[in-house]
């Protein structure tokens, strides 16, 4: 049922491992990672293995934050990623979630940052997503 979720999981690990400063410290290879197992979600059969591929592609896409803590930029592009993806529509029980992730790291961007007006921009722009789609569920 997990459309190929264990192969692609022990994949990524022994890449990760591989790769030591190649791949296992630079960001590009959590975000292609992620991107992977987003997609994966997205053509799933079905919404439980959509919400498991979803699921791995958050501890993928967040753990690249290990790598530059409390890095604002950092935080803003993974943010970024994960409200597109919580838009990409589906019935999955992880897009609010990812919603949930995105406005939280926008909220500590926003802490870090408060002199920059995009901080509060995307803060506002991740709440006014959050309200539209609880509207849209009421």
């Amino acid at each position: 049922a997990s459309g190929g979720l264990g192969a692609a999981l022990k994949v990524f690990e022994s890449e990760r491992r591989k790769g030591g400063f190649e791949h296992g410290t630079t960001t590009s290879f959590y975000f292609d990672c992620a991107s992977f197992f987003f997609e994966r979600a997205r053509f799933a059969s079905d919404p439980a293995t959509a919400a498991a591929f979803q699921e791995v592609a958050l501890q993928i896409i967040t753990s690249v934050l290990e790598l530059g803590l409390e890095d604002p930029v950092l935080m803003r592009l993974v943010a970024y990623r994960l409200q597109i993806e919580s838009e990409s529509g589906g019935d999955s029980d992880m897009l609010p979630v990812l919603s949930e992730v995105a406005l939280s790291l926008f909220d500590r961007v926003k802490t870090l940052r408060p002199e920059e007006p995009q901080s509060c921009r995307d803060f506002a722009l991740a709440l006014a997503a959050k309200a539209s789609r609880m509207a849209g569920r009421g």
